[in-house]
């Protein structure tokens, strides 16, 4: 009810669409949670997020993720790519240094029309990024999906560059889901896996933290999902 009366007496910053009311219901719902993604990244990354950064956020959904980002520090260069999200940006003046990219891609529960095949697509990722971002994004990516942005990764990231993701990982107990616990499509990944293709693409983990996303973990983050950051391999 609190939430309710807020957003009738209080002018929105992002117009929502319908598929971006699937978690975060308001605008007061949705900035809490989104500093919070922003404390995450901040305390899971080994170095501060330079001055003039180049940041991509791949999934970025209503973009809120981005804005949160621009009020921290308004010199960075700022790409959100996603799909099927284009009327939250409709009639909004947006500062020059974010950039948003649709991909029209294909997923058989979210956007079955898309035209995009998610493990050929060509991001388009700006040269010499310094942090790549993927929250809430790996659950719902197959294999060769994950491997394809990877590879783009190691193509746009500059050499002291990180890669944040949060995913949810098997654990020795065997919980996993499969499109079965949890948000519809969602799935568990293989830590094995996600480190063989980081390695196939360069790259290298340099920070795990475990969610509380099954009954099992015991640290708490924004969704309970499991937070890995990469970076480029050392020689």
């Amino acid at each position: 009810a609190i939430e309710v009366t807020f957003n009738k007496f209080t002018a929105p910053e992002i117009c929502y669409s319908d598929r971006a009311l699937r978690r975060y219901k308001t605008f007061l719902g949705n900035k809490l949670v989104t500093k919070g993604k922003v404390g995450l990244l901040k305390k899971s990354l080994p170095i501060d997020i330079p001055h003039s950064a180049r940041i991509v956020d791949v999934g970025c959904a209503d973009g809120s993720l981005l804005f949160e980002l621009y009020a921290l520090d308004t010199s960075f260069e700022i790409y959100g790519v996603d799909s099927g999200y284009q009327k939250c940006f409709e009639n909004r003046e947006m500062p020059n240094n974010i950039n948003i990219r649709d991909m029209d891609l294909y997923h058989p529960y979210y956007s079955p029309s898309g035209k995009s095949d998610p493990e050929t697509v060509n991001l388009r990722l700006p040269e010499n990024t310094d942090l790549c971002i993927m929250y809430d994004v790996v659950p719902y990516l197959n294999s060769d999906t994950i491997e394809n942005y990877f590879y783009q990764f190691s193509k746009s990231l500059n050499p002291e560059g990180f890669i944040f993701v949060t995913c949810k990982i098997e654990t020795l107990g065997n919980h996993n889901i499969q499109g079965t616990k949890g948000e519809k499509y969602q799935f568990t990944s293989s830590l094995s896996d996600i480190a063989e293709v980081a390695a196939r693409c360069g790259f290298e983990i340099i920070f795990l933290a475990w969610g509380n996303w099954d009954s099992s973990r015991k640290n708490t983050t924004i969704y309970g999902a499991d937070i890995v950051v990469f970076k480029r391999r050392s020689h």
